[in-house]
C-alpha cells in the first residue's frame, strides 16, 4: 500500500527480458520489498550500489506504460507505507487501472493544469475534488468531462516528481481512489464500498465490547454498505430501470398515503412522535421533532421501543427497513399494502399506549 507521495525520482538504466533496472539513492530497500514505480507496484528482485532491479510481468507490460520507458527516463518511486505513517496523499494500491494520455497542459498562475483522456469506465470512478493517482502521484481531480479529467500540478509536485516532464501525448498510469470506488455509479450517484478483514472485525468487537450474541438484532441487516459486483450491478439497474419518472408518479402518492396513515395514529393517541417524508421515502421517529444531526438522532433512540415496533410489525407480516422505521415505496407497492401498514401500526401503538 502506498500514499501517492513520491519519495524520489529514479532513472531507468535498462528494461529488457522482463526486467527493469533503476538508478536510485534509496539505500534501505531490500529484496522482496514492494516499491511503486510510476504508479505500478513492483517487487525488488535484486540490487547493488545505487541500482535496484525488478521483474515486470506480462500483465504489467500489457496494462501499464512501463514498457514504453527508455533508458534515461525519469520515474516516480515510493516505498510501501508503514501503518504508523501519516497519509499525506491518499491510499494507493499500485495496481494500474488503465493508461491515460495527456491531451493538454497549460499554466494558470503558478499551477500547471493538465487534461488527461481516459475511458468513460475510468472517468465514472472519479469524483470532482476526489483523488486520483497519475504515475503514482496523488492528485486532486479538478473537473471531469465525458472524455477526460483535469488536475492541477503545483511547483512542489513538479520539482519532486516526473510530472513536469509530461507533455501532449504523454502516456500515464492511472489508478482511481479506492475509497471513491462505488460512490459514483453513473458518475456521481452515491453508493459505497466497505469492508475489512476478520482480524480487524475481532479487534473492533474487542474494543467495543460487542459479543457474539450482539451481532444480530431485530432490525435486520442493512445493505447500504456493500460493494460486491452483484450489489453494484443491482444499483446500476435500479438507477436505469427503476428510478424513472413513471415510477415516481406512482410511488410518491403512495408515500403520502403512508405518511397520512401514520400521522393519523400519532394524533389519535397524542404521542410525542413524528413522521417525515421525502419523495417516496417515509420514516417515523419516536421524538416530537426531527433530529438536526447525528447526535440528536442517536440521543433519541429508544432501543426497547424500536425493537418492539419492528418485531410486532414483523409478526404481522411487515418488515421495516433495517436500522430505521422507514418505508421505501416501490412501484409494486399497492394502496392495500399501505393501508395494511397503517392498521398494523395502529395495533402496535394501541398495545402500548391505548
Amino acid at each position: 500500500m502506498f500514499t501517492g507521495i513520491v519519495e524520489e525520482v529514479g532513472k531507468v538504466i535498462f528494461i529488457r527480458s522482463n526486467t527493469m533496472s533503476l538508478a536510485t539513492s534509496m539505500d534501505d530497500i531490500r529484496e522482496g520489498d514492494s516499491v511503486m514505480v510510476d504508479g505500478v507496484c513492483l517487487t525488488v528482485t535484486g540490487m547493488s550500489s545505487g541500482e535496484v532491479r525488478m521483474d515486470i510481468g506480462r500483465e504489467t507490460i500489457r496494462k501499464t506504460a512501463l514498457a514504453r520507458l527508455r533508458p534515461g527516463a525519469h520515474v516516480n518511486m515510493e516505498r510501501a507505507m508503514r501503518l504508523s505513517d501519516r497519509i499525506n496523499g491518499h491510499l494507493v494500491y499500485g495496481h494500474v487501472t488503465e493508461v491515460g494520455k495527456v491531451i493538454s497542459v497549460r499554466r494558470s498562475a503558478n499551477t500547471r493544469v493538465m487534461n488527461i483522456s481516459a475511458s468513460r469506465r475510468f472517468l465514472d470512478l472519479l469524483v470532482e475534488k476526489g483523488s486520483v493517482a497519475v504515475n503514482g502521484v496523488s492528485l486532486t481531480v479538478n473537473s471531469i468531462t465525458r472524455s477526460y479529467f483535469s488536475v492541477g500540478i503545483i511547483p512542489e509536485t513538479v520539482r519532486r516528481t516526473n510530472l513536469g516532464d509530461l507533455s501532449c501525448s504523454s502516456l500515464v498510469n492511472l489508478e482511481p481512489d479506492m475509497l471513491t470506488l462505488g460512490k459514483p455509479i453513473a458518475s456521481g450517484v452515491p453508493a459505497a464500498v466497505y469492508g475489512f478483514t476478520a482480524e480487524v472485525a475481532d479487534r473492533i468487537r474487542a474494543a467495543s465490547g460487542v459479543g457474539e450474541d450482539d451481532r444480530f438484532d431485530a432490525y435486520g441487516i442493512g445493505g447500504t454498505l456493500a460493494g460486491s459486483a452483484l450489489s453494484i450491478a443491482a444499483m446500476r439497474v435500479t438507477l436505469e430501470k427503476v428510478l424513472t419518472q413513471d415510477a415516481y408518479d406512482r410511488t410518491i402518492p403512495l408515500a403520502k398515503r403512508f405518511e397520512q396513515g401514520v400521522q393519523s395514529v400519532i394524533e389519535e393517541y397524542q404521542l410525542p412522535w413524528h413522521i417525515t417524508r421525502l419523495g417516496c421515502r417515509a420514516e417515523y421517529w419516536f421524538q416530537p421533532t426531527p433530529p438536526r444531526d447525528g447526535s440528536e438522532a442517536n440521543a433519541s433512540m429508544d432501543e426497547e421501543l424500536v425493537s418492539y415496533m419492528h418485531l410486532a410489525a414483523l409478526n404481522r407480516g411487515i418488515m421495516l427497513t433495517p436500522f430505521h422505521n422507514m418505508a421505501l415505496i416501490s412501484p409494486d407497492t399497492t394502496e392495500a399494502d399501505i393501508d395494511y401498514h397503517t392498521q398494523v401500526f395502529r395495533e402496535c401503538t394501541e398495545a402500548i399506549a391505548g
